[in-house]
């Protein structure tokens, strides 16, 4: 399942894909070929070429198992959940790791930043209104 951006034409974008079914049985050279032929289904014989290719295989890695949304082990975020969310003095954490929904995705990073920083703007107006300063 091939998921990328397109950039306009002329320049380069990136595409990612993922291979159902024990990729690591399987060699590098057939990972690629096997994408490779699924770009040139999905956007013809130009794709057939590419500039370069990066094989990574994700259950391989021991502080991501699993893949690139590594997910937290079980009670993981009941019993440490507001270590990674409450502030510690003037540090504010925003993260996937911190996200509620949409742990371990890019969603989840933007969600975290956005709360995160309503609660520093919040916070900021409160000591403007009481002109304090920190």
């Amino acid at each position: 399942m091939p998921a990328g951006c397109s950039p306009p034409p002329a320049t380069t974008g990136t595409t990612r894909a993922s291979l159902p079914v024990s990729p690591g049985r399987r060699t590098s050279d057939t990972r690629r070929d096997l994408v490779v032929r699924q770009l040139v289904d999905l956007y013809g014989p130009q794709a057939s070429t590419p500039i370069d290719y990066l094989d990574h295989r994700w259950g391989a890695e021991p502080f991501a198992p699993g893949g690139p949304h590594p997910v937290a082990g079980p009670h993981t975020t009941v019993s440490y959940g507001r270590a990674l969310t409450e502030p510690h003095g003037r540090i504010h954490w925003a993260g996937t790791e911190t996200a509620g929904e949409w742990a371990g995705t890019m969603n989840g990073a933007v969600l975290t930043g956005w709360r995160t920083a309503e609660n520093v703007a919040a916070l900021l107006s409160r000591d403007v209104r009481e002109g304090a300063s920190r």
